[in-house]
């Protein structure tokens, strides 16, 4: 809703404008300039708006906001008006034109604030009405400076406006308020209920985008378990095996012996023939082990991100119920995409690329200010740092989980990664060395990011194409 023309008469009556100072100009945003006015006894606010829908002007008891950048027509004015007089306010022919008269230093300018809807715009000239500058540069309107501004909406002999003022009227608004207050008030209150709806809605759909990012983790977490539910069968062919060691003949590949946990039927359990009995049972039980800290581990994870999910549904619901923008933007700032699953942690966005692995993050640099990046600001002297030897690539970095080691799948994972961002790429057998981040030290007077590694171990990554693009096919839900 904006202001007509009676309105704009009101507001200029009630504000007796002349023989104010303007001490400061802000401009908070790119629709709004606020004057801050003072003479003996009196000091004001004046908003001048030029949002479509709401263009206007009344004193506000809000004192604005200082811009992070002064925009160019607020230092222009800074240096034409700043300190300036203004002797003359008025609404010309009751066009919703209204005309200021500033003098300083002998000089005089002219703004002409335009309250029209769509064609609003503020343009200061000198008096002989050529353009010093506009807050919106219109070139086929020709409001751009050195254009000399268009008054012919001052028709005069114009009627004293009694059509237009059977037309319009000032709205009711309360008798304790001056219309200036009630403006503040109706057009404050507005503004604020749509900056609610809308911190709501950016609320809601981060919330949204998030709860399907962990939606999707959580799959991937409840088929790992269900996948790595193996433990008890490896656990039961070892057992199998030491109780038909009579059975097993030297370097045997298989043995066919009774599974008494399945109604005596025949099973033929593979047999490494280069291993003794014994050695293929503990092999058996050390997959059993493994197999069981790795599904112990998901369902770790499981809890986590199932209370992840839960304190979103929470916030969500939180956000849906309060109108107090503080709060909203408490709740925004909450939902931050965590790089590790851990219960309240918040971290930084960090630059390159995360993967996950075994309940472990990665953290994957594509290039020397990354690597540097990262290695300043997101990583600890605990995390692991991989590389391959003797062809330049990224960083990888495993980051460290409390008391746990990363597994040896989580380590051939960052591996892969390491080989598929550096120029090793394209070999299928690739030798790569690792040591802790607090182990690395940079090289002197090198290149951003270089480190030099202490106490690394090597391995060798044989490259496996599906391994790589299931690793890969993840980028694009962490």
């Amino acid at each position: 809703m904006s202001l007509n023309w009676r309105e704009i008469d009101t507001v200029l009556e009630e504000l007796r404008l002349p023989d104010y100072h303007i001490q400061q100009v802000y401009q908070p945003d790119f629709r709004n300039l606020v004057f801050e006015l003072y003479r003996p006894g009196a000091r004001i606010f004046l908003l001048l708006s030029l949002e479509q829908g709401r263009t206007r002007l009344h004193a506000t008891t809000r004192r604005p906001r200082k811009s992070r950048k002064v925009q160019r027509f607020e230092a222009f004015l800074k240096a034409r008006i700043r300190g300036g007089r203004i002797i003359a306010a008025d609404q010309p022919e009751s066009e919703r034109v209204v005309r200021f008269v500033i003098e300083r230093a002998s000089e005089q300018t002219i703004l002409w604030l335009r309250l029209w809807g769509g064609a609003a715009n503020l343009i200061a000239t000198n008096t002989d009405l050529t353009i010093l500058d506009c807050f919106f540069r219109r070139p086929k309107r020709n409001e751009i400076s050195g254009a000399v501004f268009d008054t012919g909406f001052l028709r005069t002999g114009k009627p004293d406006g009694a059509h237009a003022r059977e037309r319009f009227t000032v709205r009711d608004f309360p008798d304790s308020d001056t219309l200036n207050e009630h403006l503040d008030t109706f057009y404050h209150g507005q503004i604020e209920d749509e900056s609610v709806e809308k911190i709501r809605s950016e609320c809601v759909s981060l919330i949204r985008r998030r709860e399907s990012s962990l939606q999707a983790r959580l799959d991937d977490v409840e088929r790992g378990i269900i996948e790595a539910d193996s433990s008890e069968q490896y656990r039961h062919q070892a057992d199998l095996i030491l109780s038909s060691l009579h059975l097993i003949e030297d370097r045997a590949e298989s043995v066919t012996t009774i599974d008494w946990a399945n109604e005596n039927r025949e099973i033929t359990l593979k047999l490494d023939p280069h291993m003794s009995p014994t050695e293929n049972a503990h092999v058996l039980y050390q997959k059993a082990q493994k197999a069981e800290e790795q599904r112990q581990d998901l369902i770790d994870k499981q809890s986590e991100i199932r209370a992840l999910l839960e304190a979103l549904r929470a916030l969500q619901t939180q956000a849906q119920k309060t109108d107090i923008i503080r709060e909203l933007t408490a709740i925004r700032s909450q939902v931050v995409p965590s790089d590790r699953i851990s219960g309240n942690e918040q971290k930084k966005a960090s630059p390159g690329l995360r993967f996950e692995s075994g309940g472990f993050i990665i953290l994957v640099g594509r290039n020397a200010r990354e690597n540097d990046a990262l290695l300043r600001r997101h990583v600890r002297g605990n995390d692991l740092w991989l590389h391959t030897r003797d062809y330049p690539g990224g960083y990888v970095f495993v980051l460290h989980r409390g008391s746990k080691s990363p597994p040896l799948e989580t380590l051939i994972d960052a591996g892969h990664l390491a080989v598929h961002y550096s120029q090793a790429s394209s070999e299928k057998l690739v030798d790569l060395y690792y040591t802790q981040v607090k182990y690395l030290r940079r090289a002197r007077d090198a290149g951003t990011g270089t480190v030099l590694p202490t106490q690394e171990k090597n391995f060798v990554v044989r490259m496996e194409a599906e391994r790589l693009q299931k690793l890969l096919s993840q980028h694009s839900r962490y």
